[in-house]
């Protein structure tokens, strides 16, 4: 009687130190972002579902310059659902960082050759600047330069998550809002006139 006392102790305690954690974070997320309510989200997960009509990009080559996070909704590390419930936090980095590696795994599917460094002037650079973010919007700024081309455009893509509460489902759904979002600027005509002419 007196063990399974003891257990039934050792379990009370190991929980309440699970919610007293759960407690703390959820009380710091204003500050962190961070939540035991997290869909966690990592660009070595991120499988780009590459468009097949983007074949214009194979071997042809692209500067990345570093992205930027000003969006005011974020923190350093995760995004808030549309609905404030929840956050996708980031596994690896920041969230422009985030961004970077899923453009630069996109744009290796297509056979695009990603510098990392600065290249020659005839290669087109390519920075974003995210000024909003949730799990059902992005707007964002995308600066392009070749040569003495320039191309300041801001972007918003729209998606719809699926209504779940499971949060690999949901991390899921981010990685296609990612397409969306990459495919928005591969296609855009002012981005594919400054790209190939």
């Amino acid at each position: 009687m007196k063990r399974a006392m003891m257990i039934a102790v050792v379990i009370a305690a190991v929980f309440s130190m699970d919610q007293a954690r759960a407690g703390f974070l959820d009380t710091f997320s204003s500050l962190t972002g961070m939540t035991t309510n997290d869909a966690k989200l990592s660009s070595d997960n991120y499988l780009p579902n590459a468009d097949i009509g983007l074949g214009k990009y194979k071997c042809k080559a692209i500067h990345l310059k570093p992205f930027a996070n000003r969006a005011e909704n974020t923190k350093q590390w995760s995004y808030p659902s549309s609905d404030g419930r929840m956050w996708y936090r980031v596994q690896h980095g920041s969230i422009d960082a985030y961004f970077w590696y899923c453009f630069k795994k996109y744009l290796r599917l297509l056979g695009t050759v990603v510098h990392e460094e600065q290249a020659t002037a005839e290669v087109v650079q390519l920075a974003l600047t995210l000024q909003y973010l949730t799990d059902k919007s992005a707007k964002f700024e995308l600066f392009a330069i070749k040569g003495r081309e320039q191309l300041l455009k801001s972007f918003s893509v729209s998606f719809d998550p699926p209504a779940t509460e499971n949060r690999n489902a949901l991390a899921d759904a981010q990685y296609r809002m990612m397409d969306k979002i990459i495919l928005s600027i591969l296609t855009d005509p002012e981005f594919k006139k400054l790209f190939f002419e």
